[in-house]
């Protein structure tokens, strides 16, 4: 293995890789203002492409959750009880909405990629949201990935 390869099958390449990725996500995290009130727990890895995060919300009875890897930073808040599978449903629901908007030229009333004044962009932006929205749904509705 070369300095520029990484064993993502091992445990500890998993975390690694994890690890590195958070630093990325809370930098994003805090240039749009969120806060957590404990600390990221990875709740779902898939080295070297995809890696789901949950924390206690700064607001009471809240769980902050953050996906992150080879795809866009996201992150949403919901009830406590929410799982892990539930959670990437909802990113996966809610990029699949993001994308239609934006393949149609049109902004989604929550969220926003790119640049929103880039008809181009968000057309391209929103063929790979689509894809990645897909994936999302797939692995969640898989149970061999839980």
């Amino acid at each position: 293995m070369t300095a520029h390869e990484e064993d993502y099958d091992s445990p500890e390449g998993e975390r690694r890789w994890a690890d590195a990725k958070l630093r990325i996500v809370q930098h994003h995290l805090r240039a749009q203002n969120v806060r957590a009130a404990g600390p990221f727990e990875p709740v779902w890895v898939l080295a070297p492409y995809v890696c789901l995060w949950k924390a206690d919300a700064d607001t009471p009875g809240q769980t902050l959750w953050v996906i992150g890897g080879d795809l866009p930073t996201d992150y949403r808040l919901s009830a406590v009880d929410e799982i892990p599978r539930d959670a990437m449903r909802a990113f996966a629901s809610l990029w699949h909405a993001a994308s239609l908007c934006m393949l149609k030229g049109t902004p989604h009333p929550h969220v926003t990629f790119g640049d929103p004044h880039n008809p181009h962009q968000q057309i391209e932006l929103g063929d790979l949201l689509k894809r990645r929205a897909k994936l999302l749904r797939e692995f969640a509705d898989d149970p061999s990935y839980w």
